[in-house]
């Protein structure tokens, strides 16, 4: 039913309008009256019809200047102008406020009626033309996304699109963003049926951020990544800001949504063409997270030390262990204890510095895991009183570095443990991929590489690791289960279920079908 508001300062007519025509009979619900246009505007703010019928010429608001503001407030509400004055200038003003209609009084009921169920339908069309736009906008953004990232287009191409998107970004460099929510795949954390609202409870979090703090866009894409295109003029500047930016973004996670976000910064470049690098930069140092440590930022300069060489004095043995342990390294963390031992071993000091050594090792690794490691580190807290009292009864430099030896060799494992995770969730997200998109003509590792920001020939060995089972294999499992289904439980004729399964030769298709199940199409349905 539509809202609908009379407005006429002349008591008589308004109240025939409202009792002669028959509003509630024809799917209209009157919702208010007024005399004015200024009581009329309060009424719309309360009401918020979807038409209103007003005279034009009126004390303190006429009709015109009533349209006028009621159009920057509400700007869908349709209006039907009445007078009594064949004024052509009227007429002008009522076009020029996109009114629908513009009636001479006296006004036929019937003819007014009419008006008002037109009024009612164009209200409908575009509002269902502005619902699909929205239900249409995260895939459209998705899509554009696509474009700036491949990097086929040129920068004027590139920012046409972004206007036509309303997302217009006119400077000369750009960086990447990834967002990445902790957590994301344990269910008792984000319950899968919360990640779409998860994401853009922090998308419009970031952008809000952004316009504080900076200009950009924000783009959720369909696996757990959110990414920023943050955008600037002073490389060095952004450099800067950029942190700010990503530090404001886990805090307001962490304290509004009470979770936590790991944020990969990629390097400032010059045109949106080449913001591709970026993200690839950005991409490339989200893969180091669960060494580096989650709910943080983590930029190129990071990686850059992670991979800085260590020398062989005191301070950069530990380094050197604390970087093999994140890195999931054991067999190279216990090559430094081994060195380290027989250092301890050829130097001159005393039993008690040996000790110390040795407990400042431990100490360095669990607080080493309390940043990246935060599940192992509480599930051994209580095991540290232990250790130190080992460390104080051991007489030998190798009782001393085996009781290292155990912490590093669990420790390590948790981090190889996680490193596998995470390689999981990228399986888990292609499988994903290939049901939904298993249909699609020519579906290549290549595609699903891009989709997943992946190098197709890594992809290929890590999913025949993961799964046991090749790309192409796993694809023609998937497309051969459904055409069995369909073959089974539909009447589609052979080329349709060919052409629904991914394959544009039905004999191809045919060829396939028999390898795989030992029997033609045609064969298998007459069994079935």
């Amino acid at each position: 039913m539509h809202k609908i508001m009379i407005v006429d300062d002349d008591r008589i007519i308004r109240k025939g309008l409202i009792q002669t025509i028959p509003w509630a009979e024809n799917n209209f619900e009157l919702v208010g009256e007024a005399g004015d246009g200024e009581q009329a505007l309060e009424l719309i703010r309360q009401q918020k019809p979807q038409i209103v019928v007003s005279d034009i010429k009126m004390p303190f608001m006429d009709g015109l200047t009533l349209a006028r503001q009621t159009r920057e407030l509400y700007p869908e509400i349709k209006f039907i102008f009445l007078t009594g004055y064949e004024d052509f200038s009227y007429a002008k003003q009522a076009i020029d406020l996109q009114a629908v209609d513009y009636l001479l009084k006296p006004v036929d009921r019937k003819v007014l009626l009419e008006k008002v169920q037109k009024a009612a339908a164009a209200w409908d069309k575009e509002q269902g033309s502005a619902m699909k736009l929205k239900v249409a906008e995260p895939y459209l953004k998705s899509m554009l996304f696509a474009q700036i990232v491949s990097a086929q287009e040129s920068e004027n191409v590139l920012q046409e699109k972004m206007a036509a998107h309303g997302l217009s970004l006119q400077h000369r460099c750009f960086l990447a963003m990834q967002l990445r929510i902790d957590d994301y795949r344990k269910e008792e954390i984000h319950p899968k049926r919360e990640h779409k609202q998860l994401k853009e409870q922090i998308a419009k979090g970031a952008e809000h951020i952004l316009q504080r703090k900076g200009d950009g866009n924000v783009f959720v894409l369909e696996q757990n990544a959110i990414v920023v295109i943050y955008a600037g003029d002073d490389a060095e500047e952004m450099e800067e800001k950029a942190v700010e930016i990503a530090q404001a973004i886990c805090e307001w996670t962490r304290t509004d949504l009470k979770t936590t976000l790991t944020v990969g910064l990629g390097g400032v470049h010059e045109g949106l063409k080449n913001f591709a690098d970026s993200f690839d930069e950005a991409h490339a140092v989200m893969a180091f997270r669960h060494v580096i440590g989650r709910d943080k930022v983590i930029t190129m300069a990071d990686l850059d030390h992670l991979v800085s060489e260590v020398g062989d004095s005191p301070d950069q043995t530990e380094h050197s262990l604390l970087e093999k342990v994140r890195l999931g390294l054991a067999d190279d963390a216990q090559q430094v204890l081994s060195e380290m031992e027989d250092d301890l071993r050829s130097s001159r000091l005393s039993l008690g510095e040996v000790r110390l050594r040795a407990v400042d090792m431990f100490l360095a690794l669990f607080k080493g895991a309390e940043d990246w490691a935060a599940d192992w580190s509480q599930q051994h807290e209580q095991e540290k009183a232990d250790y130190y009292a080992k460390i104080s009864q051991a007489t030998t430099v190798t009782e001393m570095v085996g009781l290292l030896r155990d912490v590093v060799r669990s420790l390590a494992q948790f981090m190889t443990d996680e490193n596998s995770r995470e390689r999981t969730d990228v399986i888990d997200d292609v499988t994903d991929y290939i049901e939904q998109h298993y249909a699609e003509h020519g579906l290549s590792l290549q595609d699903i590489g891009r989709y997943v920001h992946m190098n197709p020939i890594y992809l290929s060995v890590l999913f025949k690791k993961k799964k046991k089972i090749t790309f192409t294999g796993f694809l023609l499992q998937i497309r051969m289960t459904h055409a069995m289904e369909m073959l089974r439980a539909t009447d589609l004729k052979t080329y349709e279920v060919a052409e629904r399964t991914g394959y544009s030769s039905p004999e191809y298709f045919g060829a396939c079908f028999k390898k795989y199940t030992g029997c033609s199409p045609l064969e298998f349905r007459n069994r079935s």
